[in-house]
């Protein structure tokens, strides 16, 4: 691999970091400290392997000396990928407290829906420190706990959640409002979460996210493409999730004038460089648009 050069390339090095870590821990170590600039992703390789070796204690602290070298790095930043390994690290003494802090970490560094794999590793940490169902949960767990429910399709345990919120006074903040929007959308609950959106004191983008992309999704493309002109009047500014299901939603409907409206506001008023979703969004629209005038 060195006489090759597929030394300076992540996939090789990552599959040698795996492999070395399983025939010793100092040699895969050893490989990673001569590595020049290593990425998040050869980080995250390297974590993981310390995890779901043996010595549990002392891999444990050697996977967390990687992530505070990811922490003081320049440029690298944790991600999605790095939380749900040291959260498995977590769940027993003395890592408990280390699990809390991460916790906080997560909400740093990652955005509020944050895929599944880090909402079941919050779950699963949480479960093993005897704190579901014991201690009164907060508005943080509640966010992860919404996510869940709403990547399941579990409409009465997230409606629960909601119920949980308002008997409890807890602080309904667009973080948790943005979640429940969300799973009211993904089950199907439309107006509940509409409804919901339209009560919150502060919205702001990824709000705006959930509920036009839970029009888009079931059909109600006017009614996201309406929504998606309101964000603009009240000021926010469109993320590239927000042109998506913006397009996504004229697709649907066939505002073809519209969707490629919004595919040129892309560079030429957000300065966003469209990515593959973006062109495939155009493309589905226009496909559409050419069977329609074809029938």
């Amino acid at each position: 691999m060195i006489t090759t050069g597929l030394t300076l390339h992540t996939y090789p090095l990552s599959r040698l970091l795996l492999i070395s870590s399983t025939l010793a821990i100092t040699y895969a170590f050893s490989i990673f400290n001569h590595i020049t600039n290593p990425t998040i992703f050869l980080f995250n390789t390297l974590i993981s392997s310390l995890i779901t070796t043996q010595n549990h204690h002392t891999n444990t602290h050697l996977a967390f000396s990687l992530y505070i070298r990811i922490l003081t790095h320049d440029t690298l930043k944790p991600n999605s990928y790095t939380f749900p390994s040291l959260f498995k690290a977590c769940g027993s003494h003395p890592w408990l407290n280390h699990g809390r802090a991460l916790h906080t970490h997560v909400l740093k560094f990652l955005e509020p829906t944050y895929d599944d794999f880090v909402q079941a590793s919050l779950l699963n940490f949480y479960a093993k420190c005897g704190k579901v169902g014991v201690s009164r949960p907060n508005e943080v767990t509640l966010v992860a706990l919404i996510g869940a429910c709403a990547d399941l399709g579990m409409l009465s345990q997230g409606a629960w959640a909601h119920v949980y919120v308002l008997k409890n006074n807890l602080r309904l903040n667009r973080f948790v409002g943005t979640a429940l929007i969300d799973m009211y959308s993904k089950c199907g609950c439309l107006a509940l979460a509409y409804q919901l959106f339209d009560q919150l004191p502060q919205r702001d983008t990824l709000c705006y996210n959930a509920m036009i992309g839970g029009f888009a999704i079931h059909g109600n493309g006017h009614q996201a493409v309406e929504l998606f002109k309101k964000m603009r009047l009240e000021g926010l500014i469109p993320d590239e999730v927000t042109l998506v299901v913006a397009m996504f939603g004229c697709s649907h409907v066939g505002l073809v004038e519209e969707g490629c409206e919004i595919f040129d506001s892309m560079r030429e008023v957000y300065g966003i460089e469209p990515k593959l979703e973006h062109y495939g969004c155009l493309v589905d629209l226009l496909g559409r648009a050419g069977t329609a005038q074809g029938g």
